[in-house]
């Protein structure tokens, strides 16, 4: 009996100590999940370098621009420039060795800033980038609910691409850079960030 009953305790501390080191596991995995800093789609496909360039780039190519209706008049009030709204992940296309990546600039509102809302925006906003593999030649931008053809740049020397004083070849300008810094306080955090750790902001 008492053999009986020492089994039973230890059957029951047992079953209490996994339940309590499932529960920790379980806990560990959503918190990986929710820190993420990618969206799931994008960790799973191990596409982290491409949404990060592309994030970047469409960043840096239109920070300075303030959307404006075709009378001239501002979207926002006060005036708000693309570099300090969210840049928020779309959607993926591939097929074969082309992947598009899209995304949208959105107000804090979770308003969309693109043609697909605004139909008499004065510029097209570029919201995607295509990547070909194993083919850098080419710059490509893509836009969203416009009547205005994807537009790319190329062919282009890759060697050639950081030093080019083309915005749409090299986004990165001079010019570009001193906005950056002088309204880091403005941007959007992710941008500002971004901005820091390539040694953009000082």
């Amino acid at each position: 009996m008492k053999y009986k009953m020492n089994l039973l305790v230890l059957l029951i501390v047992t079953s209490i100590y996994s339940c309590k080191n499932d529960a920790v596991r379980h806990e560990n995995i959503n918190s990986s999940t929710s820190i993420s800093e990618y969206p799931r789609l994008i960790d799973s496909l191990g596409l982290q370098s491409i949404y990060d360039d592309a994030r970047w780039q469409l960043y840096v190519l239109q920070c300075d621009d303030t959307p404006k209706l075709e009378d001239e008049s501002f979207l926002f009030s006060p005036i708000k420039p693309l570099g300090g709204l969210n840049l928020k992940f779309e959607s993926l296309a591939i097929a074969g060795d082309t992947t598009d990546i899209y995304f949208s600039f959105t107000t804090d509102q979770e308003v969309e800033i693109s043609n697909c809302n605004f139909k008499h925006l004065r510029q097209n906003v570029f919201v995607g980038k295509r990547y070909i593999k194993n083919n850098d030649s080419f710059v490509w931008y893509l836009h969203r609910c416009s009547p205005t053809k994807d537009y790319y740049v190329g062919p282009v020397d890759p060697k050639r691409i950081r030093t080019a004083k083309d915005r749409l070849i090299n986004p990165l300008q001079p010019d570009v850079v001193r906005y950056i810094n002088r309204n880091r306080k403005d941007l959007n955090q992710w941008f500002s960030k971004e901005a820091v750790k390539r040694g953009i902001i000082k």
